[in-house]
Parts: C-alpha cells; sequence; structure tokens
C-alpha cells in the first residue's frame, strides 16, 4: 500500500493569518495521522516492533510478579527515584537494578511497570528474554521501534506521532541501521522538535523499562554456546546500554524519561556503569539488606495458607520449622521460592508427599525434578563460562573447602596460570561474587546455597557439575604438590609469597597440610618426601601468634588416617611427627610427654573420635584443637626470618626421635592391657560428669597413670584437664 502524501499549497508562505478554517469529511484525516497512516508508516513502525515485549502483553501474561506485600521497598525506591526531581542539576537518570540470579529482578520491574501504569509515570517498557519462543524479545533491532510505538500511544496530544512518523516516511530504511541513528531518528529528534512547537516546561517525568538485557542475544548464532555467540551478544548488549547513555544525557524538557535497566550483574555490563555511565546511574543490588528472607517467609506462609484451604489441611502444616529450612535453602531466590508451590501444588501426589519429596530431594521413579526451572536457569548461566568442569570445580572448592579463605588466597592456591579465575568466573558474577584485586581479606561467596546442590547431583545438572569426591581428590593433589614444590603452580614474588604461606596453614588446623593427609595412605611415600622441617619453621615465621594452635593441629591430624595404634603408623606420620618435634625441640617449645598422649587416647576413645581399631573415615575438614597448650613457645622465643621456596632446609637429625616413637608404641600397649573395667568404670564416670569433670577426671587419671608407670610432668596435678571441643 502507498503512504498518503500531500502538497502544500503554503509554501514558503509566512505572516499571514487564517479567520476562517473548515475542513469538511473529504478532508478531515489530514488532522487524524492515524487514519491517514494506517497503512503507511504507522503500519511499518507497528510490523518492526516487539509487542510481546511489553510489560502488559498477552505473551507475558504469565510472567513472574512480586507477591503482595513482598518487595514493597525496593519498588517504592524505585518510584521515588522517578519522582524525585531535586537532583536535576546532576540527575541520575538511569537506574540499574541488578542481583544474584532468580533473585525476582523481573517480577519487580513487572510490578513497578504496573504500579506506574495506575499513576500515570509509565512511558514504555521492553521485556528481553533469552527463553522466549519469539526471536523479538532476544533481539536488540526490535528494542527502539518498539519503545517509539508506545510512546506514540502514550501522547495524548498525538503531536509526537505526527514527528515520528515524518521521519519514517522520510527514512524506511532508518530500521536497518545502528541503534544510535534510530533513538536519534525515531525518539530524541522527535522529541526535540515537539519541544520546540509546544515551548514550557515540558511534560512530566515517566519511566522506561528495559527488563533482561543480560538475555540480549546476537542475530546469526544458532548455536548460543559458541564462543563468537557469547562476544556477539555482550556487543549487542553495550551497544544498547551505550544507545540508552545517549538518550539520557539529552535535557529533561526533551527527554521526559528516567530509564530502568534490569539485569544480572554481567562483567560487560557492571564494567560499563562502573565506568562510562557512573555520573549518570544510579544502582540497586538486590541482597541482603532488602531482607529477601522474610519476603520469601511471607510468599511462602500465604502460599502454604492457599493450599492448606485446598485441601482442609491442619494449621500446623507445614511446621515452621519446614519453613525456615526452605527459606535458608532459598538464599535470596524467589525462584527458588516459587518452584517449591509450584511443585508442591502439582497434583500428582498430595501435598505432604510432594514436601517430603522435595526436602529429600529424590528424584521420583517419574524422572519429575522438583527443580527443573532453577536448574535450568543455572545451566544457561554457567554455560557462559569457557571450562564448564574447571569452573564447577571452583565453585565447589570455594563454597565447601575454601569458604572462609580469603579470595587472594583461593586464586593463589587453584590457579594454574595467571587470569585464570577471570577466565573461568568473570561471566558467572550472577552466582558468585569475587572480591576486587585490591580485596586482600574477604573470600569468594556464593549467592546461591542451592547452586552446589544443583553441581553434586549428576542428574540435575549432568555435563555442567562434579562431584564432591572429585573436588577433594583434586585439592588433595594440589596440596601434596605444593607441600613437595614449596610453591603453589604460580610464580610468587616475594611479597606474594609470604602472604600466601600465612593463609596455606589458617584456618582450623592448617588447610593445606589437612588436605594432603586426607589421602595419605595412598601417597605415603610422597608425604614423607616433604621438607617438613623447612614448612615449620615457614609457619614458625609467618604465624607466629598462632603457630602454637597450627602446629598442634598438624601433629595430630598426620596421624588421623593411621590406625590409632602408634605402632602401625605410617611412613609419613612418623617423617612428619619427627620434623614437628625436632623444630620444636631446637626452637625450646614445649612438646607432648607420654602423660598427654594418654590423656588424648583415653579422651579420643571414649568420644569415639579415633577407635581402637582404627578407622578409614576420611579425616574431617575441621580438625579437633589437638594438644593446645603443650605445643608452646618460651617466654623470651623469637620467631626466626621465613625461609623462601628456593632455600633448601636443614637435614633431619637421627638422635632421640627413636625414643619418641617407642614412648607412643608403649602409651598404646599400655591402654591395651588396662582390665575392661577400667575402661567402662572411666567411661561411666565421664558420662556422670558433664558439668564440671576437669578436677574428678584429673584425679582418675592420674590413678590411671599411677597403675601403668606413667609420671606425670611436674605441675599436672594442679592442671585442670581440657576436653577438646
Amino acid at each position: 500500500m502507498a503512504d498518503y502524501t500531500y502538497t502544500s499549497h503554503l509554501q514558503n508562505a509566512h505572516d499571514f493569518n487564517i479567520d476562517r478554517l473548515h475542513i469538511g469529511d473529504s478532508t478531515s484525516t489530514v488532522n487524524n495521522y492515524h487514519t491517514i497512516l494506517s497503512k503507511g508508516p504507522l503500519e511499518i513502525l507497528q510490523r518492526v516492533s516487539a509487542l510481546g515485549a511489553l510489560h502488559n502483553s498477552d505473551e507475558r501474561s504469565a510472567a513472574p510478579m512480586c507477591h503482595p506485600e513482598t518487595r514493597t521497598a525496593v519498588q517504592n525506591e524505585i518510584v521515588n527515584w522517578i519522582t524525585d526531581h531535586d537532583d536535576d542539576s546532576q540527575p541520575k537518570k538511569i537506574l540499574w537494578l541488578t542481583g544474584p540470579a532468580g533473585t525476582g529482578k523481573t517480577a519487580i520491574a513487572g510490578s513497578v511497570a504496573e504500579m506506574c501504569e495506575e499513576r500515570g509515570l509509565l512511558a514504555a517498557t521492553f521485556f528481553f528474554s533469552s527463553f522466549s519462543d519469539s526471536p523479538e524479545r532476544r533481539y536488540k533491532r526490535f528494542l527502539i521501534p518498539t519503545l517509539a510505538y508506545q510512546l506514540i500511544q502514550a501522547d495524548e496530544s498525538d503531536r509526537l506521532g505526527e514527528h515520528v512518523l515524518a521521519a519514517i516516511r522520510r527514512d524506511p530504511a532508518i530500521f536497518k541501521k545502528r541503534l544510535k541513528v534510530q533513538v536519534e531518528g525515531l525518539i530524541l529528534k522527535p522529541l526535540r522538535e515537539l519541544h520546540r512547537s509546544v515551548g514550557g516546561p515540558g511534560p512530566p517525568t515517566k519511566l522506561i523499562i528495559i527488563d533482561g538485557l543480560d538475555e540480549v542475544e546476537a542475530e546469526g548464532y544458532p548455536n548460543v554456546d559458541h564462543p563468537g555467540a557469547r562476544q556477539a551478544n555482550t556487543a549487542d548488549q553495550l551497544e544498547i546500554l551505550s544507545t540508552m547513555l545517549q538518550a539520557a544525557r539529552q535535557f529533561r524538557a526533551a527527554f521526559p524519561f528516567r530509564i530502568l535497566i534490569v539485569s544480572r550483574p554481567e562483567r560487560a555490563i557492571r564494567n560499563f556503569f562502573s565506568e562510562g555511565a557512573i555520573h549518570m546511574t544510579r544502582e540497586i543490588f538486590l541482597d541482603d539488606t532488602y531482607n529477601p528472607d522474610a519476603d520469601i517467609a511471607l510468599f511462602l506462609n500465604c502460599k502454604f495458607s492457599e493450599i492448606r484451604r485446598r485441601y482442609n489441611m491442619p494449621s500446623s502444616w507445614p511446621t515452621e520449622g519446614v519453613i525456615r529450612t526452605l527459606v535458608a535453602n532459598a538464599s535470596g531466590q524467589f525462584i527458588y521460592a516459587s518452584t517449591v508451590i509450584r511443585f508442591i501444588q502439582d497434583r500428582s501426589r498430595p501435598p505432604q508427599a510432594q514436601l517430603d519429596r522435595l526436602l529429600s530431594l529424590r528424584q521420583g521413579g517419574d524422572g519429575v525434578n522438583p527443580f527443573a526451572t532453577l536448574d535450568t536457569l543455572y545451566a544457561h548461566i554457567l554455560r557462559a563460562s569457557p571450562d564448564l568442569k574447571r569452573a564447577a570445580f571452583w565453585l565447589v572448592a570455594c563454597r565447601l573447602y575454601l569458604d572462609d579463605a580469603p579470595a587472594l588466597f583461593a586464586r593463589q592456591f587453584l590457579q594454574d596460570y595467571e587470569g585464570e579465575a577471570g577466565y573461568l568466573l568473570e561471566d558467572l558474577s550472577s552466582l558468585i561474587h569475587a572480591p576486587s584485586h585490591d580485596d586482600h581479606t574477604s573470600p569468594y561467596q556464593l549467592y546461591h546455597k542451592s547452586l552446589v546442590d544443583f553441581l553434586l547431583d549428576p542428574k540435575r545438572s549432568a555435563e555442567h557439575g562434579t562431584s564432591d569426591t572429585e573436588t577433594f581428590d583434586q585439592l588433595s593433589r594440589r596440596c601434596l604438590d605444593l607441600l613437595k614444590a614449596k610453591s603453589p603452580a604460580l610464580n610468587l614474588t616475594e611479597m606474594e609469597w609470604l602472604y600466601f604461606a600465612r593463609h596455606a596453614f589458617d584456618g582450623a588446623g592448617g588447610r593445606v597440610a589437612w588436605f594432603a593427609f586426607a589421602g595419605q595412605q595412598e601417597v605415603s611415600n610422597e608425604l614423607a618426601d616433604c621438607d617438613v622441617v623447612w614448612w615449620m619453621r615457614t609457619i614458625l615465621a609467618t604465624q607466629p601468634s598462632q603457630a602454637s594452635r597450627i602446629i598442634p593441629c598438624i601433629f595430630e591430624g598426620v596421624h588421623s588416617p593411621c590406625s590409632s595404634s602408634f605402632s602401625s603408623c605410617s611412613k609419613a606420620c612418623k617423617h612428619w611427627r619427627r620434623s614437628i618435634l625436632h623444630v620444636c625441640r631446637s626452637e625450646g617449645w614445649a612438646f607432648p610427654d607420654s602423660y598427654t598422649l594418654l590423656r588424648e587416647l583415653l579422651w579420643r576413645v571414649h568420644n569415639e573420635e579415633q577407635p581402637l581399631t582404627g578407622s578409614s573415615r576420611r579425616p574431617s575438614l575441621r580438625p579437633p584443637m589437638g594438644f593446645g597448650g603443650q605445643f608452646s613457645p618460651p617466654v623470651d622465643w623469637q620467631p626466626p626470618s621465613p625461609p623462601m621456596p628456593n632455600i633448601d632446609g636443614e637435614k633431619l637429625p637421627r638422635e632421640g626421635i627413636e625414643n619418641y616413637d617407642a614412648m607412643l608404641r608403649l602409651v598404646h600397649e599400655m591402654y591395651a592391657l588396662l582390665p575392661q573395667d577400667w575402661t567402662v568404670e572411666y567411661a561411666e564416670e565421664l558420662s556422670k560428669l558433664r558439668v564440671r569433670p576437669q578436677a574428678a577426671l584429673g584425679d582418675r587419671l592420674e590413678e590411671i597413670a599411677s597403675k601403668l608407670n606413667i609420671s606425670p610432668p611436674p605441675g599436672s596435678r594442679r592442671k585442670p584437664f581440657r576436653a577438646h571441643r
């Protein structure tokens, strides 16, 4: 259909008045551009718009929305930002709503859109979605036409539409041009022309919402996992941001809008807002500041109330403990809570059966996964990493085994090459928080507890996951290599090495040694080749205030994989204990005697921490406190200078060490010779004296030691019996 065109008979005319003007029916459409252009530019604009991306489209009829009375704080903060004009001298005309995956960002954006529409504050919306079957909601080329179409509809005077459609008539190919050209021709220039013709302060400020920016996909890439596709996606996302910044920089009368951009905190988007747009942007990050747990609990209670009414269930269902468990498992994820309710409401089984099935994470015979929706989200995000298996190892290791370690140490410890952490994790910023490189104390933090459950369950994660055993074995191997090489895989400067050494044996019992000991029976010979004296002097030098805690934990931990019988210790256990005692003796430290060893052995056997028959159980990563003050420096002790990795350690002397091994064997053999009634009586006495057992156990222990001809050290009778924590 041809566009409607006309030729003015008043071309170049000026300085005249029209006193009377009558337009009959045949020409009345001149002032009604919707009628005139119904088959022209407006039809073109409608055809190139993604009407399914509007907040109130039929395609989004099942889209998530905030449950009543939830997320009110953040919604009110956004609305107040729209209506607050006090900072117009330096206006923050862009608001970036961001946060971890599954925290309800799209639901908040949808609720804000409806709230603003009711108050007359909404100008236009666009909800991108990579899960939509409609390509119009994934590609950038539909954004500007869709916004322009909505701005025309929202303009009650119809004057803006005249300028927009005139621009399309002049250049119908504008939709094939770059976004900056489109926004200038279809939105900014028409708005300036409208302002010049109308004058005045301009219309009130309204809101434009762009949700799901991180889900924008580039055209021409059928395989979304292709590395080129990821780069193209990022380029399109940045083009959209640059275009919106271009619009926001216009003076308010010519662009009376504020822009709400909603996305996950992906690296490229985060860098854009923190660098080029920092002076124009305000950020809202959905963290614990907005108390998501309270809102999730409210949501769950309301939904469970509906289920109870529907099935005539008691008001006590489910228990408060179950609610607390679900809230804790959600870790601030509203998508987790909504998935839980959707699964329980499934009519395939009674609600209680579904709840039990969900809490136990059992897969039914029908293969139904309660968290299929959540798993789809996790898999979608994880595919952004260039190495899925390696990234899964990092995520599980940082959450389960290095959760208290600074991120800087984790990078030094886990990286095989510089930049590996960024390479693996930068595109997973909606799943894990990575402290800046200047932050030397904060750990990596996984946003969601359920992510580890996903990664460790092969039925849920498939190629995206790993296993606890595989992760632990990799860490054990890495620690063993580190102990043998006296250095991690990376080459460290002297300052970096000192930082690494301070943290290598930090934590309960010294994390590096403890991991290596876990597989000691299989790698005993390799552990026996470690320069333990060099490592002990490193601990004394870099951790002088903590050495009296760390050394006994290592002394105790190296023996944990062995049988409780000291006579059957591995080669590595003997080597490490001898070396530790040599260093302590040479530094003038006190260390355990036979009396202390007997006390520790009795206590551990009674508490079943180390049964006499031995145990193949993998040692806990949180070892007991060890012998405490029994390893202690003299009052005037000064820590030595820290050895560097390229310095060889001293030779371990043999003299006097064999006597200690003999003493260990003797203690165990003497305990084995105790009459059975002694051990029973000892256990009974322990069970009776739970409140203040120190004095009585001390007397009882001395009686046992006396029977075995073990003399307590001087002053030990006055020392209270110390129980393990």
